[in-house]
């Protein structure tokens, strides 16, 4: 039995396998690694996620930036892999060999040093879990991108690689945040297939994911300076296959983009209904899309049940979330039923 499942089981709305964790991160609206860690001046952050589109459903890109603490200095190397050149950060360490590495993955135009500041370094210690943050090729303290074809599908590949190059192990937990929540998906089917006990779980955190590239006008993705495929990563996403590893759903419940369109949530559960069968939907009802800097502890408890839940199951809402002062709550748990969540 897991550390969440001992916790106690309360009640939640059960969905069949996935359904509610495509279907809520679907809506969650937003286009938005390893070597110690010996302090090193960074260069002033990307900013966080591209702002200008035409349509109401890239409205959760405009998260406005927020300046690093003066004494948080990411520090890490550079890693060749894949054809492209990232920045990679880690601290803290394996409890043992078999302990999972958690890898954070930023949004659309988004520095790691930004995006996880309230996440990253020094939690990763009272996790006892290490923890890695990697800049994608052109963003952050990664050089520019090559010219060439961009994915969501090629950005994964090239994050499992960066791992790989820098000499990082799994298993992993993939953690992303807007966009960077569809590279996690697809970097942790990635790594499924090639072996499943790579991946120890995801946390997807108001993420972007498949369906909802459709809803942007084209000028949004020229004016955000994107040549993203994104149909490439929706294809893939709906061959995502996560076997019974853990998987967080974090939505942001102080989202209007979120809770006008729960409609078009619960229609895009049905191309990932069968990628994970052990998952769990959290509402973060007091953060805007920018949860990392909103509401941190949210993310670290989704981090820690999912590495409670690496080696078990974690099929009842763990009681992590079943916290009314912190302002979360479950709306939908994977293990029976056939009721959809509600709002």
């Amino acid at each position: 039995m897991s550390v969440a499942e001992s916790r106690g089981r309360p009640g939640r709305t059960p969905l069949p396998a996935l359904a509610a964790l495509a279907a809520t991160a679907v809506a969650i609206g937003a286009l938005s690694l390893a070597a110690g860690c010996a302090p090193a001046a960074a260069p002033t952050p990307t900013p966080v996620e591209s702002s200008t589109t035409a349509t109401a459903a890239s409205s959760t890109m405009t998260a406005a930036p927020r300046s690093a603490p003066a004494d948080y200095v990411p520090v890490g190397r550079d890693v060749a892999a894949a054809g492209v050149v990232q920045h990679l950060t880690c601290a803290g360490a394996k409890r043992d060999p078999g302990a999972p590495t958690v890898v954070l993955l930023a949004g659309l135009g988004a520095a790691s040093a930004e995006t996880w500041s309230g996440v990253f370094p020094d939690d990763a210690q009272d996790l006892s879990l290490r923890m890695c943050m990697i800049d994608r090729a052109g963003i952050g303290l990664s050089p520019d991108r090559p010219d060439g074809p961009d994915s969501p599908v090629l950005n994964a590949r090239e994050v499992v690689a960066g791992l790989a190059a820098a000499g990082e192990r799994g298993p992993f937990i993939f953690a992303g945040w807007s966009y960077g929540g569809l590279v996690a998906l697809l970097a942790a089917g990635q790594a499924y297939a090639a072996d499943p006990a790579s991946l120890a779980g995801l946390v997807l955190i108001d993420a972007t994911l498949p369906d909802e590239y459709r809803t942007i006008d084209p000028e949004g993705w020229e004016e955000a300076g994107s040549s993203l495929d994104m149909a490439a990563g929706e294809a893939a996403a709906a061959g995502v296959r996560l076997g019974d590893a853990p998987v967080v759903v974090l939505v942001a419940g102080d989202n209007e983009q979120n809770r006008e369109n729960w409609e078009f949530v619960l229609a895009g559960a049905q191309e990932l209904a069968s990628a994970s069968a052990d998952f769990v939907v959290v509402d973060a009802q007091d953060s805007s899309h920018d949860i990392a800097h909103d509401d941190p502890a949210v993310i670290l408890a989704a981090l820690g049940v999912v590495a409670d839940a690496a080696d078990s199951s974690m099929s009842a809402c763990p009681s992590a979330f079943d916290a009314a002062e912190d302002g979360w709550s479950c709306l939908a748990a994977d293990d029976s039923g056939d009721a959809s969540p509600t709002r």
